[in-house]
This record gives C-alpha cells, structure tokens and sequence, in this order.
C-alpha cells in the first residue's frame, strides 16, 4: 500500500500544470518561417530540414507516411446525375460543408444532397435565368423566425434571390461523429420555397458570395467589384427598399448602381475569403489581385485597406526567392485566411500553380491585437516539396487548394480525366523550428471540382485559449478532432481524414508486425521518446484497441523505448520545460563512489504519462468546469456545466484503460532488478544509485496513480451527474456553493484542494432522498466507482441525512427523537465533511435544540482542536497570527447555527406568537413539515434552555459568541446572571478592541461583574477608568457618579484595600466636584456666546482635568471666583493673603451681579449666596477668614450705600453668636484701618456697632439664654462706655460724632438695666 505524500500528489499535478503551460507556449508561424519583421522578409523550402524524410536516421525502407485516410466515398444521387442529359448552357457544382451538402447547379435548376451518405435530394426551379453563383449564409439576427438557420443566396444574370433554408432532423438516420461527440449535421433540408427577398443584378454578373457570422453577404462581381447585400426586417420611413446592394469598391454614391454607371476595373474576383478572428475580407481576382477590406473591430464597417496586383507579387516573390524561376509564383489560384489562433502577425495565405505559398501581413510585426490592418506585404515564401535535395516530385498546375491549421491540400492533374491529391503538413515534425513538413500523394480517379474543410462540431477550447496561437497537431490529437476533407467530383464526393502522429505510429506498427523495428524506433527519435510514449499511451487506450493486437504493441513500444530513470542531465529533454527533473539533486551517502551524482531524471515513459494527461484534460485542468450564464430568454443566472455527458463518456473511458494499462508498465520495474543486476556486476560502484534511482520513480509512479485514479473517479461521478437533473441538483446548494463551483478549478478538486466533489455527491443524494428514493443503491454505486469522491464519510453523512429527513416527516415525538438523536450521532462522526449550517436547520425546524448545540460545537472542535481559537481573542486577534485567526474564523462560522438559533427565539419571545413554517433550504423542492406555532413563553423557555446549556460547556470560544451575541441584543442582565470566568476574560479583551461607542457598555458590565464576584478593588480601578476616559460618551455627572461609586467599592472591604487607593479616589472625587462647580458656573455665565459656552461645557464633560488645569483654562479664564475658592480649599492652600485676595474678589463679583437690583432684594440675593458659601467653607478657617470677609462686605455695603445691619445679620444667621459677631465688629473697629476714612465715612463700623448691639438688646428678651446675654452686656457695655468717653472730646466739633455719641450714652442705659 502507498503511503501518502500529499507533496508528491501536489508535484505531479503541477507537471501536469507545467505540461499545459508549456505546450500552450508553442511559437507562432511567423517564427516556424524565422520572420522577425516585415522588413526582412524571408525564404524556405529548398533545405532538406524543411522537407526532412521520416527515414533520415534508418537505412530501412522509409515507413509509411500516409498522411490522408478515406472515411467514406458516397455516389452522386442517380436520379442528379440523370438530370445532366437535360443541360443547355451552364453547369456549376460545390460543397456546402456547414450543412454536409453538396450542390449542383444545371441551368436554372438548384440541386442539393447530402454528401454523407447521399440522402435528402433536394432541388429549387423558381427562376427562370442560368444560375452564376451559390452561396449559403447566415441570417442576420433578429431578423427572420428562429427556424431560418441559413440562407441560400442564388445568383442569375438577372437577379439575386435569397431563400430561407431550415431543417428537420431525421434522428433515425442521423450519424455519429467523431469520439461520439454526438450527430452529424444530417438532417433533411427544407427550402421556403418563397423567396425572402429579391433584388436586381443590373446587369452585373456576380462571381462568388461570401457570408460573415454576423450574417453580412458579401459578393464578387466579374466587375471587380465588391458588393455587399444589404437587408432588413421592415421598410424605412420613405418607403426604402427591404433589400439592395452596396458597392464598396466605388464611393458611396454608388449604393444604387445604374448599368450605365458601372465603371468596373474588369478584373473579375474569383474568390472571397474571410478571418473572422480579426474582421478581415480578403479578395482575389482572376488575374491574381489581392485585397484587404477592414470590417472593423466589431466586424459591422468596411473599408478598404490595401490592395497588391499579380505584378507586385510577382515581383516581391521573385526579390525573396532570387534562385528560383520567377515563373513559380506567376499565377495565384487560391488564397486562405491565416487566423490568429495560428499567427499574430501574418494574415494571409496565397497559393501559386506550382504550390508555392505566399505569407502576407496586414499591419507588421510592431503593432497588437488592437490595432487594424493597414497595408499588405509579401514576408516569406515557402517553395512546395521537389525544391529541396531530399524530394523530387513536385505539383504542377494546382487546380484547387485548401489550407487549414497548417495543413495544405494541392489537387493537381494526373490526365485529363484524373487528378493526384497532395498533402503537405508539419504534424510529424509539431516540435521542430524551424518548420518541417511531410507531404503525401493520393491518386484520384476522376477530376475534381471542387475541395473544402469539413467543419467540425464547435470544440470546446480553454478559455485563456480562444485568442491565442493554438498547439500543434501532437498536442491537440488527444482530445480534438481529426480534420476532414471533403472532395466533389463528377460522380460521388469523398470525405478525407488527416492523419495525426499517433495515427503514424499505429501504421507503422501495423506495416512492422509490432514496434520491433527501426521504423518505430526512429518515430520514438524524431518525435521525442516522451512524446511518442504519450502517443502509445493513446493507442493503448482507444476503445478499439481493447479487442485488437495494437494495445499489447503499444505497452511494449513503451517498455522498449522508454528510456529509464537516472541521476545526471536527461539527454532525451532539449527544451527549457523538464516536468521529469526533480527540483532537488540527489545526494549519495558513498564516499568512495564515481562522480555519478546529479539532479534525478524520471524516465521518458514516466513523463509521458503526466503529458497524457495534461493533453486529454487540457480543455478543463486549470479551469473550472462550471460556469454560470442566462439562457436564451431568462434574466436570471444558471450554473451549468461545461463538459457534456458524451465529452465525459469519452475521457473516462481512456482514463479507466489509463489506469489498467500503467501497473503493466510500471509495476514491471521490479523486474528491471534483473537489468540492475548485470549493470552492477559491471560496474558494482552504481548499485546504490541505480536502485535509488527506480526506487524514487516508482514512488513517484504511486502518486502519480493517486492523481490518475482520482481524474478518473471524479469523471465517473460527472458521468453519474450529468445522467440526473444537473440544475435541480445546482439549484438546491447556496449560493456560496454555487459561487465555489464557478471558482474551483479541476486540478483542485483532484489534488484535494477542494470539498466540491463531497459537495455535489451529497446534493446528488438530497435529491433522492427529497423525491423519497432510496439512497442506499446510489450510495453503493458511488462508493463503487468513485470511493476518492464519495468516501466512507459521505456515504455515512448519506445515512444520517436519511435519517434526518425521515424524522422531520413522522410525526410521532418518540420516533422523531430517536431518528434525530441517531442522525446526530452520525453527523458529529463526519461533521467535517458535512453542511452543519443546512442540518441545524432542519433541527432548529423541530426545536431540536440539543442537535444543533452539539453539532456545532463538535464541529468547531474539529476544526480547532487546540483551542487556538480562545488564544488568539485572549491575544486580542494579532494580525500575524494566521493560524489563530483562521481557527477562530472556523468556530465562529459553526457557532453562528447556535446564536441563528437564540436569534430566533428571542425574536419570537418579544411578540405574541410565532408561526414557524417548514424549512426548505436551496429550492422549492424539498418537502414541507407541517406548521407549528410557538409562544413567546415557549421561546423564551426554549432560550434561556440554550443559553444554559451553552454557558454549561467548557468551552471558552462557544462562551465568546454568546457574550457577543447577548451584548448586541443589550441582554446585559442575561450576561451577569452568570459568573463564569470566560466573561471577564471576553469583557476585558472585547473592551481593550472595541470602539469607543461600545466601550463604556463593556466596561460598565465588567465593574458590575466585579462587584458582584465580590472583587471591589478590581470594580474600583474600572470604574475610575471609567470616570478618567477621554471620551464624549460620558458625561460630567456620570464620572462623578463613577467615582462615587468607586469609592462605595473600596469602603466596602477596608481591610483588604490598599489605603492609598481609597486616598487617590476620594482625590479625585474631590477635583470631579470641582469641575462640576467649574462647568455649573460656565453655563450660568451670561457674558460669553451660546456657542462658546456650549463648546466649554463639552470639553468639561469629555475627560477630567487636574486642579491646574482647571484654574489655568477656565476658571482664571472666565473670572470665576466661587471656583477659584473651591479650587484653593482642594488643594489645601495655606497662604492667607490667597486666601483672603480670592475671597476679595468673590465678594466684589457678588455685589457686581447684584448692582442692577433694588436694596432689599440685593440684600436677600447676597445674603443667599454668602450663606451658601458659607455652608461649603465655614467648617474650615483657614478658607473662611471671617474677619476679612466682614471687613470686605462692610467695605462694599459702605460703597453701596446698603442697610447697615445686613452683614452682621448674615453672620447670625450662619450660626455665630450675639457676643462673637460684636467680638469681630469691636475688633474691627480697633483695628483703626483708615479705609474708613478714605471711603469718607470713618464711623461706619461704629454705627454698624450701635445698630448690631440695639438689635440684640431687642432679641435677647425672649432669645438666647442667660449667660450669652450676660457675655454680650459685659462685652458692649465696655465698648460702648470707652468709646463714649472718646466721641465726647469730638463731639463738640462734629455733628456725627455727637450723634454717635447720644447713641452710645443710650446703648449704656439700656445695656445697664439688663443687667
């Protein structure tokens, strides 16, 4: 049994990659003939290597070089040819080979049959002129019904008659064509016997009809002109003809041509030809002028181009060939179009009467596909076979020729009554450059008439290939047609086959009696032994080998000229391509062994089988065979695919003799021990190297069977496929499977690169399992011929999906929860293998909730089974890290059925009911469950069932998608309900990644999570990262609010707290109080704009700022000095003059905002304020300096004129006693500060004094108790004795003085009966 090597499988599928690449690199024609400009024009033909003898290297007799096979010669119907006796005047006959029939014109009369086998006689005798010319053409789109699929063009003397021509098939006698690709065109031919249209020829004879794709017609005129015929579906607007000619060779004053004014060149073009590749219209005339016409890139212009006469080639030839008889080229009797899937750079191809080929070019060797041809110049010639040492025959007088893919047909005179047909190609020589060719000679018995290209059906190219130069016949002989040939006499028409390399070899064999010949032998040298072995490799495969001696030849051609494996250079290997070589030298372990060591060579058997197949596959290899397109009529997409049932029947076929005839090439290499014997016993020294060496290529030879063995199952399973409902099968898959299948190449599902192949076997299988078909029979024919594609897996995921269908049908719960419950089991086996989004659907139908919870967490550890998925989210999702993120990206997708699953509950579990239909995932096909209705209550019962269950498992990545999914659905409440430690690990990486929207959700769950965990500290620091963010998200109120409840966390484990951070908090807490206060008196600040208030307020809310920061940017800003007074207490300033200055300019911002207002109600708002202030500071009187403050406020009542006692009775209020507010006022008094003076009213505080004392004389009587009255007497009898004594020596000379003075004598008396 081989041990695997996946590198080995991936190596040998790229040589089969590599084969491909290098065969579609094969060089253009224009380097065969060594053209490197158009400048230098080149010659060839007359050296032996351009016409080498297949017998060079033998001194046999040379093997056979039969190039042309008859298939089929079939008689001109009897009844046709007894219609000759009845000709008058004109005969005319030719090939129609777009609908294999030949025609026959006699006279007036049209005949048609079909050139296979003779059948479906058809004749038109609608006209009454000798018909001139024929043609068949297809129609212009959009313009006749869709059962017109040609139309025949007819030419009198008079008139042009169009005829619409369809068919019908006769599936009875239709034939096979090649490799089975299905019919021939033979079917009966029906001519609308009512001319579509009909036009005049004013008396112009028309020549020959050329039809474009597009449906233009073309004709040449023996004018020499070139018309075009012009038609449409209805008449113009001024009642314009519906048909007519154009004359392209005049200008455009001749679209309607009179007889009188046609002004012909006389020169009578005898054949049209076109390149559809590139838009091009090649004319010739009788006297051998050449002309271009452009129809544009899209092909619907024209324009004439260039044009050489008969002289100028003549001339140009006769320059280029000088040693050769100018004569050679004198007449042109055919030209050919040059396409570009065989050049880019030449585009025509003329042939002279002595075969001689002309190569021309249109636009230069400088200029792309893009650019339109210009001019026309003569670049090489090619001499035909008898120029050149080794041949001597050469044609004479070449009546007919057809060129195609680098084969050329010449049809020269043998007699009068016989012709000889030459074959001249360079398939023999495919590889050789410059270019060899081989020509042939097949004797005719009559004359013929007329020589044409049988058109095959359309084959299937590569996509990168539809404009590139196509590979040569050794290539394409492995999966494309031979070319055939069909040729008319005057008695029965023949259809020819070309001969292709492989076709030699198997004549060779057959002329040799086997492949041990020099014959053979030489066919191995000449064509490489690597490509030969692939061309035995094909005959041993042909179907028709199986029962003949040609298989057994074959095998044995190979094991004789197959070369062996060895260390060293590969002589057999000339070319930059080397699939055989291995990229790394091989290193012997024997130090005394020769210098034999080198890069290992496979065998050119070995290489051979990597170019089969490359060859075989080359249409689809590197391409997917699925593609999409909207049929005819449709405007949506369809998903098909590229390769028909018959194209797959065919390659599967030699595939499968493929595989049976290797092991007898290459399971033989244990026999070669006997070779490796003798070798060593000559030589001892290459033992090992030798044996090392068959050793390596059969374990090559191993992988390489892998590769076989899977092309061939695969295509047994499209076989299988393509014999069912292909789009029903397409139709049920989603739509990313749809888009897998346009994108997958083949060579990937084949290397196992894709899954695609287990994809559509279990598609295929729904389909029965859907219409209630067994599946067993289809599983076992599956796992019969294509165990790679539908492996034990899907033959178990076949049954569980069998048995998941079965419980979504019975509707007893028992039964229905044992199948389910048996489906899960097996689906959890294969989950790796199998669609676990559709199955959590069918059990999400059936509330099945345990099957999709356990599917998909199996599933997800299936694909991670290290867990590097919760890593890499730990790591918070590194971007070098590709492994963890495509492991996370695998449990995401499998863990998304369980969060689809809680979606739909909790939709449901937020409205009244829910009505759940069946579900029928990719189709209409699949059968529905009957409905069920759901309540909120029951899916709300059915969620929190899931979420425990999920929250249950150990698995920390399931954990991640749940958190994620509640946290986008804001089930906050459901993600603290559980205290697991995979949420602090999710909430702590989701919120270091997370946008700043989102941020303060997560971390607000995290504090709370903490919390209530019983970790304060931790809820603690969250939260003060909460209040310290820079963010707009959170207010001012929320960070103090934060802090708030930081502090509550610490205080409610003291002796677990660190002291300090308890101190930091309350810190900042302090300062938060602050900017509040700061922002508070920004938004009542009336000075400044809404806008700039509004910005500052933002900026305040967005972060917190430290106390500098405040001072420096708002408050000193903005004057505010209440906030400056916080700012001084906060920040525990001792320094009393700071103190006492911030207080001086709150109390004069105060009275300012209060000098619009009356007295009375200044006095009521300051008092307000102050004891407000006063609330804050008053505890502390270090920021409450009272005697400064009363000092300032009398200072400014004085100014203000305002009620005397209103400053003591603010302070009384506050709280201070009679006696300690006339302590202060008597202490102030003293201080004799000449303030007073200054402001003009020296006894102010005496008259605040006397006020202050009769205002509590009055009070004290039914306030304050007996030993506060008793202090204050004492204090304000003292007082007011001195103070009387002073005022008495001024009271004389000052009237206020002795008005103070009568006061104080007053305050005396009373104050003496108090006591």
């Amino acid at each position: 049994m081989v041990e695997y090597r996946h590198e080995l499988v991936t190596k040998v599928a790229q040589q089969i990659s590599a084969q491909l690449k290098s065969d579609e690199s094969c060089p253009d024609l224009a380097k065969l003939l060594s053209l490197s400009s158009h400048t230098v024009p080149t010659m060839s033909g007359v050296s032996d290597i351009d016409y080498p003898s297949p017998a060079t290297h033998s001194s046999s007799a040379a093997p056979s070089s039969r190039q042309l096979s008859l298939i089929s010669e079939t008689p001109v119907p009897p009844d046709i040819l007894a219609e000759f006796a009845n000709m008058q005047s004109t005969c005319l006959a030719g090939l129609m080979p777009e609908v294999s029939r030949a025609w026959l014109t006699i006279d007036n009369i049209l005949y048609l049959w079909n050139y296979r086998d003779g059948s479906d006689p058809t004749y038109y005798d609608g006209l009454h002129e000798s018909i001139v010319a024929v043609g068949l053409v297809p129609p212009k789109h959009n313009i006749f019904k869709s059962e017109i699929q040609h139309l025949l063009v007819i030419c009198t003397a008079v008139e042009i008659v169009l005829l619409g021509v369809r068919f019908n098939q006769l599936e009875s006698t239709a034939q096979m064509g090649p490799q089975g690709e299905g019919p021939l065109p033979s079917y009966e031919l029906i001519l609308l016997p009512q001319p579509l249209f009909t036009v005049s020829t004013d008396s112009i004879l028309i020549s020959c009809i050329l039809g474009t794709p597009a449906g233009r017609i073309f004709m040449g005129a023996r004018d020499g002109c070139l018309y075009e015929l012009e038609y449409r579906s209805g008449e113009g607007w001024f009642g314009g003809k519906k048909c007519w000619k154009v004359n392209h060779s005049k200008t455009t004053l001749s679209y309607f041509v009179p007889p009188f004014l046609s002004f012909g060149e006389e020169e009578a073009i005898a054949q049209l030809v076109m390149d559809e590749t590139r838009n091009m219209v090649f004319s010739r005339s009788e006297n051998g002028t050449i002309r271009v016409f452009d129809l544009g890139p899209n092909g619907n212009e024209l324009s004439r181009t260039a044009a050489m006469s008969e002289q100028t080639i003549l001339n140009s030839a006769a320059s280029i060939a000088r040693s050769v008889d100018k004569s050679n080229f004198k007449k042109i009797v055919s030209i050919a179009a040059i396409r570009s899937t065989e050049s880019h750079y030449l585009n025509l191809l003329a042939i002279t009467h002595t075969g001689a080929r002309l190569y021309f070019t249109t636009k230069g060797f400088n200029y792309g596909a893009a650019y339109r041809p210009y001019m026309l110049a003569l670049v090489h010639v090619r001499l035909p076979p008898g120029f050149a040492s080794v041949t001597s025959s050469r044609p004479v007088d070449v009546r007919k020729a057809v060129y195609s893919a680098g084969t050329l047909l010449l049809c020269t005179p043998r007699d009068q009554n016989s012709d000889v047909l030459w074959c001249v190609s360079n398939d023999t020589f495919s590889f050789n450059v410059p270019l060899s060719e081989v020509q042939s000679c097949v004797h005719l018995d009559l004359s013929t008439w007329d020589l044409c290209k049988v058109q095959n059906p359309k084959h299937l190219q590569p996509p990168h290939m539809l404009h590139s130069v196509s590979p040569p016949a050794a290539v394409n002989q492995f999966s494309a047609e031979r070319q055939q040939f069909v040729l008319l006499n005057e008695t029965s028409t023949l259809i020819l086959e070309k001969l292709q390399p492989v076709d030699q070899l198997r004549d060779l064999m057959l002329e040799n009696e086997g492949p041990d010949c020099d014959d053979v032998k030489i066919f191995f040298l000449n064509n490489k032994p690597e490509e030969a072995c692939a061309m035995a490799l094909l005959l041993a495969c042909e179907e028709k080998s199986l029962y003949n001696r040609i298989k057994g030849w074959a095998i044995r051609a190979i094991l004789l000229y197959g070369g062996e494996p060895s260390f060293g250079s590969h002589n057999s290997q000339d070319s930059s391509f080397n699939p055989g070589v291995a990229s790394t030298p091989y290193i012997g372990s024997a130090a005394g062994s020769r210098n034999l060591l080198g890069t290992f060579a496979h065998s050119p058997k070995f290489i051979s089988v990597p170019i089969f197949i490359s060859r075989l596959l080359r249409d689809f290899w590197e391409f997917p065979i699925f593609e999409e397109s909207k049929l005819q009529g449709s405007s949506t997409a369809t998903v098909f695919c590229r390769l028909s049932s018959t194209k797959v029947s065919s390659i599967l076929r030699i595939m499968s003799q493929l595989n049976t005839i290797l092991p007898e090439i290459f399971d033989g290499a244990a026999a070669k021990d006997t070779w490796v014997s003798v070798q060593m016993r000559q030589d001892p020294d290459r033992e090992k190297f030798i044996s090392d060496a068959f050793k390596i290529e059969f374990d090559h030879y191993q992988h390489l069977t892998i590769i076989s063995v899977k092309i061939e199952e695969f295509l047994a399973f499209m076989s299988v496929l393509l014999d069912h409902d292909l789009q029903s099968v397409i139709s049920s898959m989603s739509n990313s499977t749809k888009q897998t299948l346009r994108d997958t190449k083949f060579s990937d599902i084949i290397t196992g690169n894709s899954e695609l192949g287990s994809t559509l076997c279990m598609a295929l299988i729904n389909q029965y399992i859907l219409d209630s078909s067994k599946t067993d029979s289809l599983c076992e024919k599956l796992r019969n011929i294509c165990p790679s594609v539908f492996s034990a897996d899907d033959a178990i995921c076949a049954k569980a999906n069998d048995l998941l269908q079965a419980g979504l049908k019975t509707l007893d719960p028992d039964s229905q929860e044992e199948m389910l419950h048996e489906s899960l089991n097996m689906f959890k086996k294969v989950c790796h293998v199998v669609d676990i989004q559709e199955v959590c659907k069918h059990y999400q139908q059936v509330d099945f909730c345990e099957g999709v919870v356990d599917l998909s967490i199996c599933a997800a550890v299936r694909k991670d089974p290290q867990n590097l998925a919760a890593a890499y989210f730990r790591n918070l999702k590194p971007s070098d890290d590709l492994n963890g993120r495509a492991a996370y990206n695998h449990r995401h997708a499998c863990y998304q059925n369980i969060v689809n699953m809680l979606h739909y509950y909790h939709t449901i579990s937020n409205s009244e009911h829910q009505v759940k239909p069946g579900f029928s995932p990719g189709g209409s096909h699949r059968p529905q469950v009957e409905k069920r209705t759901i309540t909120s209550l029951e899916a709300s019962n059915y969620f929190d069932l899931v979420l425990q269950e999920c929250l249950g498992k150990h698995d920390e990545a399931l954990h991640y998608s749940i958190y994620q999914f509640l946290l986008s659905c804001n089930m906050h409440d459901k993600i603290l309900d559980n205290s697991c430690p995979s949420l602090e690990a999710f909430l702590t990486c989701t919120a270091r990644c997370s946008p700043e929207n989102s941020l303060i959700i997560i971390q607000e769950l995290l504090w709370k999570y903490y919390e209530k965990t019983g970790n304060f500290e931790a809820a603690a620091r969250v939260l003060c990262r909460l209040a310290e963010r820079r963010t707009t998200s959170v207010d001012l109120d929320q960070r103090v609010n934060f802090l708030a409840r930081a502090l509550v966390s610490v205080k409610s484990c003291p002796g677990l707290i660190e002291p300090q951070l308890m101190k930091e908090i309350e810190d900042k807490l302090e300062v938060a109080e602050v900017q509040k206060k700061v922002s508070a008196s920004i938004a009542s600040l009336s000075t400044i704009p809404p806008e700039e208030k509004d910005e500052m307020i933002a900026v305040l809310d967005s972060e917190l700022f430290n106390l500098t920061q405040l001072y420096s940017t708002f408050v000193s800003e903005y004057s505010l000095s209440e906030c400056k007074l916080a700012i001084v207490s906060v920040a525990g300033h001792n320094d009393k003059s700071t103190v006492e200055k911030v207080w001086q300019e709150l109390i004069d911002s105060l009275c300012n905002e209060t000098l619009h207002l009356d007295p009375a109600t200044r006095v009521k708002v300051l008092t307000s304020r102050f004891s407000e202030i006063a609330a804050s500071y008053g505890s502390n009187e270090r920021f409450f300096p009272v005697m400064f403050i009363i000092k300032h406020l009398e200072k400014r009542s004085c100014e203000l004129q305002m009620d005397i006692s209103w400053v003591f009775l603010m302070f009384h209020g506050l709280g201070l006693a009679p006696h300690d507010v006339l302590v202060l006022y008597v202490d102030l008094w003293r201080s004799k500060e000449t303030i007073w003076k200054i402001l003009g009213k020296p006894f102010h505080l005496l008259s605040v004094i006397i006020s202050l004392v009769s205002h509590f004389i009055n009070v004290f009587p039914s306030h304050g108790d007996s030993a506060s009255r008793r202090h204050f007497v004492q204090v304000a009898s003292d007082f007011a004795s001195k103070e009387s004594v002073n005022l008495k020596a001024l009271s004389s000379t000052d009237n206020t003085c002795k008005t103070l003075h009568m006061e104080l004598k007053s305050l005396i008396v009373r104050l003496d009966r108090m006591c």
